[in-house]
């Protein structure tokens, strides 16, 4: 069994948990440290160490489909505005024809997500999952 020292920080994790509650659109994010150029858009790259005190994330799904090509582009709204811009991680999940390579760059503001994907050969659908950590809300 852990001793008590071994987890310093665990009542203040506890009483976030204890917030949680199903169908909240808005969790808190824990972020100790963040890097980057600005204290108020994450996604802005930069030497200097901020200590976040308002974020949250929001993650999904988006699907693009279409006649066959080997690039697009999709968009979509984010559900709740993030006061600047965010830190935005996208990955292909699954493409028609499967397993087909395939690439892809997110561009984000403060309330839309931009993806824009190539692929090794002619694809008619393609799913994206992302993460978005950003700060709070307007």
């Amino acid at each position: 069994m852990a001793e008590k020292d071994h987890f310093p920080d665990f009542e203040d994790f506890a009483r976030l948990i204890g917030k949680l509650e199903p169908g909240r659109t808005k969790t808190p994010l824990i972020v100790r440290y963040r890097k980057g150029g600005s204290a108020s858009a994450w996604g802005e790259p930069g030497s200097n160490f901020w200590v976040p005190f308002n974020g949250y994330f929001q993650v999904g799904s988006v699907q693009w489909t279409g006649a066959a090509a080997s690039s697009g582009a999709l968009s979509s709204v984010l559900r709740n505005p993030f006061s600047d811009t965010p830190i935005v991680i996208v990955t292909p999940y699954q493409t028609v024809p499967l397993f087909t390579a395939i690439y892809c760059q997110a561009i984000c503001d403060s309330y839309n997500l931009e993806i824009y994907w190539w692929s090794a050969a002619n694809i008619t659908a393609a799913t994206f999952h992302f993460i978005c950590f950003g700060p709070g809300a307007l």
